[in-house]
């Protein structure tokens, strides 16, 4: 059987489905019960302005929801990062020491420079001219929303601190041939420096 959403999109506005607006209209539980979940909702949202905690962990599973992608993406395809073009958003996923079994291919070299900067790699098989390489690059025009996600290692399991918004540092990108296949190498700027604790924790092995 098939589940009924709550609400749906029209024209840019969203309605309540026709059996929540009868249960609102006639029982009087229902309707009292619905509004205290909103309230709470409102009133909780003032003490979380931001989607995402600064320092909290979040699986890619959250970040995907949290971010409103439009599909429900496979959190197991995102990899890296996944640009959404839907929500104009791209999380980057990054395990900072990674195991000395993985595949050369995905062994990027991605390193905090200091609290601020991250020197990060593209996916394997991109070049300058890659459309995903070129969204990050063009994120000052274009107005994509760069969030970094950082976990020390595989030992941690599947979340990631957040670390915050980023942006492409310009003319900082370069690209590099491999015997796996080239990448593009760039510099991206957080906007917020990273605490020093947990800087140190996730740059020391």
């Amino acid at each position: 059987m098939a589940i009924m959403p709550l609400f749906f999109k029209k024209d840019d506005e969203y309605y309540l489905n026709e059996l929540v607006l009868q249960e609102l209209d006639k029982n009087e539980d229902y309707r009292t019960f619905f509004m205290d979940v909103i309230e709470s909702g409102l009133l909780k949202s003032q003490d979380y302005p931001e989607i995402f905690t600064l320092g909290q962990k979040y699986s890619r599973r959250d970040v995907i929801k949290l971010m409103n992608f439009a599909k429900d993406e496979n959190p197991q395809n995102v990899g890296g990062y996944k640009i959404d073009k839907e929500t104009n958003s791209c999380p980057i996923f990054i395990t900072y020491h990674k195991s000395d079994d993985i595949n050369e291919s995905i062994k990027y070299e991605d390193e905090l420079v200091n609290e601020s900067l991250l020197y990060w790699f593209s996916k394997n098989k991109r070049k300058m001219t890659s459309p995903d390489v070129q969204s990050i690059v063009q994120s000052s025009k274009n107005d994509l929303r760069l969030e970094l996600f950082v976990k020390k290692n595989d030992a941690e399991g599947g979340d990631f601190y957040y670390l915050g918004p980023l942006s492409y540092v310009e003319d900082s990108a370069e690209q590099i041939e491999r015997s796996e296949g080239s990448v593009v190498s760039m510099l991206l700027r957080l906007q917020e420096p990273i605490k020093a604790d947990l800087f140190h924790y996730l740059t020391s092995k």
